[in-house]
């Protein structure tokens, strides 16, 4: 294609002509240095359409330094939910050996923003990817602990809530960390774990904190302490779930067995913030909790207990034996629940379903 036109096409007033545009630059690979400057700049493009093709393009193209193309897109792409699994797609590769690069566009962003006395908020892409991108840090041959210190203060900075999942991220990563990797990164994270614990400790930030800097060795704190706020009937309901997060966050392994007591015992409105925060537990052993407490459960609940089980194959499967084992009736299984097995790829579960139900219409 003659520069001058894909040019053309690059700032033409039609978004349809500019992703066309860049949809093109990807599939020729060479183009002229003018060329990847506009491309460059339709990082920040007003239309999805564009900032998608421009994520799709921007590994294909020689010599185009993708990673900062990225980050634009990331930080300019609102709340499109088809653009961030795309860029982590083009993303997460370059991380293996480039996030403090990655990471520090971000955080001279937020300089720059200060330096203009500008507030610069946590774009919605990037919190939504950004546990993972601490996992995938993490999971890199050499772990970049100074990256991962960097974007959790950056975005901690910004939500509270998003934080709190990289926080979680980095829980869960730590068994898998040479000794060399947890003390840099022991090191790395101290002063952003002591600055949150300076601040408003009644929230789940502050819990997730806490519970970090006492794995790493930065804080004493016992998890008996935060089970107790769990489990207390004198604690605000708030406050219960924020421990409860807590400890899903970080997979307590006292957590499960809480929880006949607490089902026994709370309110109908906080059992069913209980159920909606266990959906975020894998641990197969949740299932076996649910089935033992099953018949104990007031009626209202005992559906958002089999809703709960549907959401994990191995969960479900238990749920499934519990019912052709005459241990959990047939009725609780309706038909959405067996379609829902049948669209798995456990075959025995399939034949049994098949047996026992018949056709699922």
């Amino acid at each position: 294609m003659d520069p001058t036109f894909h040019l053309k096409l690059l700032s033409h007033s039609d978004p349809a002509f500019r992703a066309w545009g860049a949809r093109a630059a990807g599939n020729f690979g060479n183009v002229s240095p003018a060329t990847r400057g506009k491309l460059t700049e339709l990082a920040r493009d007003p239309s999805a359409d564009v900032q998608l093709q421009v994520a799709i393009a921007s590994r294909k193209i020689k010599t185009l330094d993708a990673l900062p193309v990225l980050a634009e897109v990331l930080d300019h792409c609102g709340q499109d939910k088809l653009i961030p699994p795309i860029v982590w797609n083009n993303l997460h590769p370059l991380l293996e050996t480039d996030a403090t690069r990655f990471v520090s566009w971000f955080v001279s962003q937020g300089r720059a923003a200060r330096v203009a006395k500008m507030q610069k908020d946590l774009s919605p892409a990037l919190g939504a990817l950004s546990s993972r991108i601490v996992e995938r840090i993490l999971s890199a041959q050499k772990p970049n602990g100074t990256a991962v210190a960097a974007l959790i203060e950056y975005v901690a900075d910004r939500d509270g809530g998003r934080a709190k999942e990289c926080l979680s991220a980095v829980s869960a990563r730590l068994e898998g960390l040479s000794a060399l990797a947890t003390a840099q990164l022991r090191a790395e994270l101290k002063p952003v774990l002591h600055d949150l614990l300076e601040r408003e400790s009644d929230t789940p930030l502050f819990l997730s904190a806490q519970l970090l800097a006492a794995r790493l060795g930065l804080a004493r704190m016992d998890p008996a302490a935060v089970r107790d706020r769990f489990t207390s009937t004198n604690e605000p309901d708030a406050s219960r779930l924020q421990a409860l997060d807590a400890l899903v966050a970080f997979r307590d392994p006292v957590m499960l067995s809480l929880l006949p007591d607490v089902l026994s015992s709370a309110s109908p409105s906080f059992i069913r913030r209980v159920f909606a925060a266990l959906g975020r537990i894998e641990d197969p052993k949740l299932a076996d909790v649910l089935l033992a407490e099953y018949s104990k459960l007031a009626p209202e609940h005992q559906p958002l207990a089999i809703d709960l089980m549907m959401q994990r194959e191995p969960w479900a499967r238990k749920l499934l034996d519990a019912v052709l084992a005459n241990r959990m009736p047939k009725g609780v299984l309706n038909a959405n629940h067996l379609r829902k097995i049948l669209d798995s790829n456990d075959r025995e579960a399939l034949w049994a379903v098949e047996k026992v139900f018949g056709s699922v219409p």
